[in-house]
């Protein structure tokens, strides 16, 4: 007989899967006989560099010249030159005064958020924040509030005029593909005195003539916003985080940042590849402009097909269906003709907002997405 805790444990499991909400780790063994024949709109690999040729031989280099981890926090010996040549090249690029590297993002930005915000900080984030930061700012003793749009944080600002204040948001919104009102939220920053924090994971190589992101995009100097995360997992095409702001912000993460002391630093060989992708990015000028002619095709063809896809100018190209079956049945079906897709469920996303997060990258052409489209038409017509 199991003891009652076991009991617990499997009945939450059981619940959860008759909810619908049930999560597999899907190791691609289905697709390894045709791959070639199988579209995949799941990944983050937006320029598609995970699979460039310098990137993989400086990966090798790297592993040759460094070996293959680092083998110990970054303060007990696990920082190699590899983490100083990648930081002082994407304070460069990016235009901060310093870097710090990570192992993920996760870690970022924990590390940025309970070594920089203090007991009697307000801190006002975005509703649709990534998991990672929602879950830092959690762990704080800071008073927080989840602002729903510009409006509500405007009245939040005011409302809390004298008090010190941090403003969080996403670059992209990794959800729906909605970029973040930035010019803004530094008018607001400034206004009323507080530190505005970005997290651009999803725009960073993607957004901008030379793939800075957001603030690129939008115009936004770094010197207006206090910190500035990013990853190498998406659009870089790799492995590990960074951290950009002035020199001593970054000294306090160093000096205070738990995550940053007490974790293994980031693979030597990876932050030697890093630098290599950062500067294949940089100069990706015609293919983020390929990348958005795939993204105004697949909203002019979706339009046209009168699927109701959210109005998104980066590579996230979300369908909310909201019932957490029929979205599962979608998927399923478009899986039968070797169409993967992303299925968005709850606790991710508030309830009855099930959605199809569809991630478009160079790897697609467009007799691709029009595939997808009038496959996913036919299957919505059927259910419908």
């Amino acid at each position: 007989m199991l003891p009652a805790m076991d009991n617990f444990y499997l009945e939450c499991l059981e619940q959860h899967k008759n909810k619908g909400l049930w999560r597999i780790r899907d190791s691609d063994r289905f697709m390894q006989t045709d791959k070639e024949n199988w579209l995949d709109f799941r990944s983050n690999n937006y320029l598609n560099l995970a699979q460039h040729a310098a990137l993989i031989t400086a990966l090798a280099e790297g592993a040759q010249k460094y070996g293959v981890g680092s083998s110990a926090s970054p303060l007990l010996g696990g920082y190699h030159q590899p983490h100083a040549q990648l930081e002082k090249n994407l304070a460069q690029f990016f235009g901060f005064e310093a870097a710090l590297t990570f192992s993920c993002g996760y870690l970022a930005n924990r590390a940025v958020i309970t070594s920089l915000i203090r007991e009697n900080d307000l801190v006002f984030e975005h509703h649709q924040n990534h998991a990672s930061l929602i879950d830092a700012v959690s762990s704080t003793k800071a008073k927080r509030y989840r602002y729903r749009n510009y409006d509500h944080l405007v009245a939040l600002c005011q409302k809390y005029s004298d008090r010190p204040k941090w403003i969080i948001s996403d670059g992209v919104f990794s959800m729906d593909g909605q970029i973040a009102e930035l010019v803004e939220l530094v008018k607001l920053s400034k206004l009323y005195k507080a530190h505005l924090m970005l997290d651009d994971a999803h725009g960073i190589g993607v957004l901008g003539k030379n793939g800075r992101g957001s603030l690129e995009q939008q115009q936004i100097k770094p010197q207006d916003i206090t910190i500035l995360t990013g990853t190498f997992g998406k659009a870089l095409g790799s492995q590990g985080a960074f951290v950009l702001g002035k020199n001593f912000i970054i000294e306090n993460i160093v000096q205070f940042g738990r995550p940053y002391i007490y974790s293994t630093a980031l693979s030597p060989a990876i932050a030697h590849a890093n630098c290599q992708s950062l500067k294949i990015m940089a100069a990706y000028q015609h293919e983020r402009c390929h990348l958005q002619n795939l993204i105004q095709f697949f909203q002019k063809t979706a339009a046209q097909l009168n699927i109701a896809v959210i109005k998104s100018c980066t590579p996230i190209q979300t369908l909310i269906i909201g019932d957490i079956f029929q979205a599962t049945h979608i998927v399923k079906k478009l899986r039968q003709k070797k169409i993967l897709v992303g299925l968005i469920r709850p606790p991710t996303i508030p309830p009855n907002t099930t959605r199809l997060r569809i991630n478009l990258t160079l790897k697609h052409s467009f007799l691709d997405i029009q595939h997808l489209l009038e496959a996913l038409h036919e299957i919505l017509k059927a259910t419908n």
